[in-house]
């Protein structure tokens, strides 16, 4: 062992503790088919494939980026968020114009086409329900601070009643 680098030794570790068997490379391969959360806009979404293939890559794992293209198209078909024209439109274009930076930049003036625009639509109006019933919940707390004072102080000023009771019987 006195003869091995620092280097050597450190590679010879990777190589035969780190490895990933072919079914860990399979699994891995496997959350390639991420689903996109429509609760997430499409740059989130771009970003997750991105960070996977990143993850990938370091593992030696080959997951090209016309595999990670096809893998956005197929979700954003499945979301039903974009027009089937934008999506024709993608389709249509020459195999040298559908890189990956070229299909980010195609869908994101997109994603607020009819459907996504009703889905944007959708989250104002839950923001708003979320924002209408915070103020009831606040107001109702307040009502329930108030009738807790009066009833404090009406305990109060039945108990101070109740002693003024007590002393004057008890003076007799």
């Amino acid at each position: 062992m006195s003869h091995l680098t620092v280097s050597k030794v450190l590679a010879h570790l990777v190589q035969q503790c780190l490895a990933l068997t072919n079914v860990e490379k399979e699994a891995k391969l496997a959350e390639t088919h991420l689903p996109w959360n429509l609760h997430n806009d499409i740059s989130t979404f771009f970003t997750q494939l991105d960070k996977l293939g990143i993850e990938l890559s370091e593992l030696d794992i080959e997951w090209p980026t016309s595999m990670k293209t096809t893998q956005a198209v197929k979700q954003m078909y499945e979301s039903n968020q974009f027009e089937n024209r934008d999506m024709r439109d993608w389709e249509q274009k020459p195999a040298a114009d559908k890189t990956w930076v070229h299909y980010q930049s195609c869908l994101q003036p997109c994603s607020m086409t009819t459907n996504g625009l009703a889905m944007q639509q959708e989250t104002n109006m839950v923001s708003k329900a979320q924002q209408t019933s915070r103020s009831k919940n606040s107001k109702a707390k307040s009502n329930q601070q108030r009738v807790s004072q009066k009833s404090f102080a009406t305990d109060s000023g039945k108990w101070q009643l109740q002693q003024q009771q007590i002393r004057s019987t008890s003076s007799r």
